[in-house]
C-alpha cells in the first residue's frame, strides 16, 4: 500500500469508534454498527477499512454512484474496491447482457399484443402488475421464497396494494404480475434483456445464480444497511458463500452500517426491521454510535424526544429550535433550506419565490419527470390549454381517490401530485399556457442542484444524506403522518420526522405551510 496517498484517518477516536476498530482488527465475528445521523459514520468507516491488512480483499457496498465515487475518493492507497449493489450483480451476471429501463412495461405491451391481455386488463390491472412485479423482485419471490399464489396475496397485504376498480378480480391481477415476471425472465435468459432490477435479483435466481461469478473477499463492508431489501442481503450472503436463507459460516467477516431510524423506503421493498434481520441472520456482534456531532443539543433533545438512540455531543452548543407562531409569517431567506413531507406545498413556495425574481429549485428532477409523464398519460398534445389537462388531472385524482378508499396514504400521494400540476398551471402568465409551458414550468423548478444564493427546497426523502446550519420543516404539526396504519407505516413515518430534524446543524424551525411567506426576509 502507498502510505502517502492514505485516507485521512481519525487522530483521537471517541470511544464508541475504538471498539468498532478493535472489532474490525481483532474480531472474530461479523459486526453491526447502529449509527445516529450526523454521529461520523462515513469517517468511521473508512477508518475502519484503511485499518486492513494490504493483503486483505475488500469489497464496500454503496448505493449510487455519488457515494462510490465519493468513496473511491476518500479509499485511495487502500486495496478496498467500492461498488454500488447494482455494479456487483451486474458485473456478476458477465457480458452481453442488454440494461432496459422499461422492460417490465414493454413485456406487458408484448403480452398485450399478443392477446394474452386484453384492452380491459390493461386499464385496471397494468400499473398494479408492474408494480407487484418490483416488489415480489425486491423480496425475492422465485428466489428466496418459493413463488406461490400465496405468496403473492402475501405481498398485496403488507404493502396494501388494493384494487378498487368494481370490475377488478385481485386474483386475476396476481396472476397476471406472476405471468409477468414470467416472461420478464424469459427475456433474461433467451434474449439476455435486463433491467435494473434484475441486475440484484437475477445473480440470486435458480436459473442464474449457478452461472454468476460473485466475489468472495475477505472483508465486506456495507453502507445504509437499513435501507437494504431482501435480495440485496441475501447477494450478500452470497458472496459469503452462504446458500439461501442459510448462515454464512466462512472465515470472511462482514460489516453493516446503518441507521434503524433513518429507514424511510419501505415502499420500494426495503424492510423497515432490515438491520434487526441482518443482525440475526449473520450472527452479528452490535456496536453504537450513538453520539451526534452534527447537531445542536436542542435539537437533538428534539430527535431524541421520537424516540431514537441518540445523543448530544459532549461541550456541544445549543443551537436553536424554533416552533413559528400560527399565523405569523415567516419570510424567505436567501441560502435557506426548506423541507415538507409532501411535494405540493414546496412546489407553491419556490414558484413564488421565482416570480419575485429570486432564485428557488425543489430538489428531485425525476419528481418533475414523473408530473410530467402524469400530464402525457392524459393524452392532449402539448400545444393544448393547459386548463385541459388541469381538469383532466383532477378527475384522474378524484378516482385514484376513490378506487383507494382504504389507503389514505395513496390518497394523499394523488391530490399532492395534482396539487403541483394545479400550483404550477395556475402561476403561469396568461400569454404562456400551453401544456407545453407547463413542461417548461416543471423543468425550470426541479433540479438535482442546490439553488446557490437561493431557496433550496426538498422532501424530507430527497434530503436524506444531506445537512445544513439552518434547516426550516414545514406542516410539522401533520408528522407524523395520521393515515399510516401498519405498523412498518407508523415506524417509517416517525423515522421521517427523525431524518427531517437530523438535517439541520443549528437552527430548526418548525412552520405551517400557510405561513412560509416567500417575500424576503
Amino acid at each position: 500500500m502507498n502510505t502517502a496517498t492514505r485516507p485521512a484517518l481519525i487522530t483521537n477516536p471517541t470511544a464508541h469508534q475504538s471498539a468498532i476498530f478493535e472489532h474490525v482488527q481483532a474480531g472474530d465475528k461479523n459486526l453491526i454498527v447502529q449509527a445516529v445521523a450526523g454521529s461520523g459514520k462515513t469517517s468511521t468507516i473508512i477508518h475502519a477499512m484503511s485499518l486492513l491488512s494490504p493483503d486483505e480483499d475488500a469489497i464496500y457496498l454503496v448505493f449510487n454512484k455519488r457515494n462510490q465515487l465519493e468513496a473511491e475518493e476518500r479509499l485511495r492507497g487502500t486495496s478496498v474496491r467500492a461498488m454500488t449493489f447494482n455494479a456487483l450483480g451486474m458485473r456478476s451476471l458477465g457480458r452481453g447482457y442488454t440494461l432496459e429501463s422499461q422492460k417490465a412495461a414493454k413485456a406487458w405491451r408484448w403480452a398485450e399484443k399478443q392477446g394474452y391481455i386484453t384492452e380491459d386488463e390493461s386499464r385496471m390491472y397494468m400499473g398494479f402488475a408492474t408494480r407487484l412485479v418490483d416488489l415480489a423482485r425486491s423480496a425475492g419471490i422465485g428466489a428466496i421464497i418459493e413463488d406461490t399464489a400465496d405468496a403473492w396475496f402475501a405481498l398485496c397485504d403488507e404493502h396494501d396494494l388494493i384494487l378498487r376498480d368494481k370490475e377488478a378480480d385481485t386474483t386475476r391481477a396476481v396472476a397476471l404480475a406472476r405471468d409477468l415476471l414470467g416472461e420478464m425472465l424469459v427475456w433474461a435468459r433467451r434474449d439476455r434483456v435486463i433491467d435494473f432490477a434484475d441486475q440484484l435479483y437475477l445473480p440470486i435466481h435458480p436459473d442464474f445464480r449457478r452461472a454468476c461469478r460473485l466475489p468472495h473477499p475477505d472483508r465486506i463492508f456495507v453502507d445504509e444497511t437499513q435501507d437494504l431489501s431482501p435480495v440485496q442481503v441475501e447477494l450478500v450472503a452470497a458472496m459469503m458463500g452462504a446458500g439461501l436463507g442459510e448462515m454464512p459460516s466462512t472465515n470472511q467477516r462482514v460489516v453493516f452500517v446503518g441507521d434503524r431510524w433513518q429507514a424511510i423506503y419501505g415502499w420500494r421493498g426495503a424492510a423497515c426491521d432490515a438491520m434487526d434481520r441482518i443482525a440475526e441472520r449473520f450472527d452479528c456482534d452490535e456496536l453504537p454510535l450513538s453520539v451526534c456531532w452534527r447537531c445542536g443539543t436542542s435539537i437533538v433533545a428534539l430527535a431524541a424526544d421520537l424516540g431514537a438512540p441518540i445523543e448530544a455531543a459532549p461541550g456541544k452548543a445549543s443551537g436553536e429550535v424554533v416552533e413559528n407562531e400560527e399565523g405569523k409569517a415567516l419570510r424567505a431567506k436567501d441560502g435557506q433550506v426548506v423541507l415538507c413531507r409532501t411535494t405540493a406545498p414546496l412546489v407553491t413556495s419556490a414558484y413564488r419565490l421565482i416570480a419575485q425574481g429570486r432564485r428557488a429549485v425543489v430538489l428531485g428532477r425525476e419528481i418533475g419527470q414523473g408530473l410530467i409523464s402524469l400530464i402525457k398519460k392524459m393524452g392532449l398534445h402539448e400545444n393544448a390549454d393547459v386548463d385541459l389537462a388541469v381538469a383532466k388531472i383532477d378527475a384522474w385524482c378524484l378516482k385514484e381517490v376513490a378506487r383507494h378508499v382504504d389507503r389514505e396514504d395513496r390518497q394523499e400521494a394523488a391530490r399532492d401530485r395534482a396539487e403541483c400540476i394545479r400550483v404550477l398551471a395556475d402561476m403561469l402568465p396568461e400569454t404562456a399556457r400551453r401544456i407545453s409551458d407547463l413542461y417548461a414550468a416543471i423543468e425550470r423548478i426541479f433540479s438535482d442542484t442546490q439553488a446557490a444564493g437561493g431557496v433550496t427546497l426538498s422532501t424530507i426523502h430527497k434530503s436524506k444524506g444531506l445537512e445544513w446550519d439552518e434547516v426550516t420543516i414545514l406542516n410539522w404539526s401533520k408528522m407524523p403522518a395520521s393515515w399510516a396504519r401498519r405498523e412498518w407505516q407508523r415506524k417509517q413515518e416517525l423515522h421521517c420526522a427523525y431524518v427531517a430534524v437530523t438535517r439541520a446543524r443549528c437552527r430548526l424551525v418548525l412552520c405551517d405551510a400557510e405561513d412560509f411567506e416567500p417575500k424576503a426576509a
